[in-house]
C-alpha cells in the first residue's frame, strides 16, 4: 500500500492537506486470505465485517481522490472521483537522523514474528513506498523509534497473492504490545493505546506524521470495503502506540 507523500517529501504538510489525501488502497482483494492464515493470526484475529484485519499498507494514491493506497496493484481507474495532482516537491529531503534504525518487528497478539522493517521514502509520483507483503515500511524522512514525534510504519493487508504483515491490524486492541528491534541491538516495546479507522479522504495526515511531541509509533494499513473498480479499499486502519513504561 502506498501513501501519497510528495508533500511530505519536499513540501509542507499544509500543502498536502490542501489537496487532500489520496489514501492507501491497492492491496489485494480480501479473498486472498486463506483459512490457515486466519487460524494462525493469533488471538483476536477475527476479521470484522467489511474490514481486512491487519493487512499491509496498500498503496496510498494521489491526494484528493483517494487513489490506491497499497504498494503495488496498478491498473487504470475506469471511473471515480477526479484526482487532483500534488504540487511538485522541492527535491527529496535529507532523512531525519533517528539514531538507531528499526530493523524488525514483533506483534505477538497478531502472530507477527520478526518481520523485517525496510526504510522507505517516496516514489517519483509522490506515493509512499511500501515493501513486499512480508515486510514493513518505515518512513525514513520522519521520526524514528525512541525519537520525538511519530514513527510511521506501513504494511500490506495482502499483496501479490500473499497475506501482508498487517493483515489483522484491524483487530488489534489497546494493551497489545509491539516490539521494535533496532540496528544497535536494542529493542523498544510499545503498547497500543488506540485503534482507529478513517475514510481515505479524512486521514489525519498532520497528526500521523507529527515530528514533535513524545515518542509514538503509528501503524497504518488498509481497511473497509474493497472497491474492485478502483482496486482500492475505502478506508485506512491506524493503530497508535506509546513506549511501554
Amino acid at each position: 500500500m502506498k501513501l501519497q507523500l510528495a508533500a511530505v517529501a519536499g513540501l509542507s504538510l499544509v500543502a498536502l492537506l490542501a489537496t487532500g489525501l489520496a489514501g492507501f488502497g491497492s492491496d489485494d482483494p480480501p479473498t486472498v486470505a486463506t483459512e490457515s492464515s486466519a487460524a494462525t493470526a493469533g488471538s483476536g484475529a477475527e476479521s470484522p465485517s467489511g474490514t481486512s484485519p491487519g493487512s499491509s499498507v496498500d498503496r496510498a494514491q494521489s491526494v484528493e481522490g483517494g487513489a490506491e493506497a497499497a504498494t503495488g496493484l496498478g491498473g487504470g481507474v475506469a471511473s471515480g472521483p477526479e484526482l487532483r495532482p500534488l504540487p511538485p516537491a522541492d527535491g527529496i529531503p535529507e532523512p531525519i537522523d533517528p539514531g538507531a534504525a528499526p530493523v524488525a518487528m514483533r506483534i505477538p497478539a497478531l502472530d507477527v514474528l520478526d518481520s523485517p522493517i525496510q526504510p522507505v521514502g517516496v516514489e517519483p509520483n509522490g506515493e509512499f513506498e511500501v515493501p513486499i507483503a512480508s515486510e514493513v515500511g518505515w518512513y525514513r524522512f520522519g521520526s524514528g523509534p525512541g525519537d520525538t514525534g511519530s514513527t510511521v510504519m506501513a504494511a500490506h493487508i495482502a499483496y501479490d497473492g500473499e497475506d501482508g504483515v498487517f493483515r489483522y491490524l484491524s483487530t488489534i486492541e489497546p494493551g497489545a504490545l509491539v516490539e521494535v528491534d533496532l540496528d544497535d541491538g536494542s529493542t523498544i516495546v510499545y503498547e497500543i493505546v488506540e485503534r482507529a479507522e478513517y475514510d481515505k479522504t479524512e486521514l489525519p495526515f498532520a497528526d500521523i506524521f507529527n515530528e514533535a511531541g513524545p515518542d509514538r509509533l503509528v501503524l497504518i494499513t488498509c481497511g473497509g470495503e474493497f472497491n474492485p473498480q478502483l482496486r482500492s479499499y475505502e478506508s485506512n486502519v491506524v493503530a497508535y502506540a506509546e513506549p511501554l513504561g
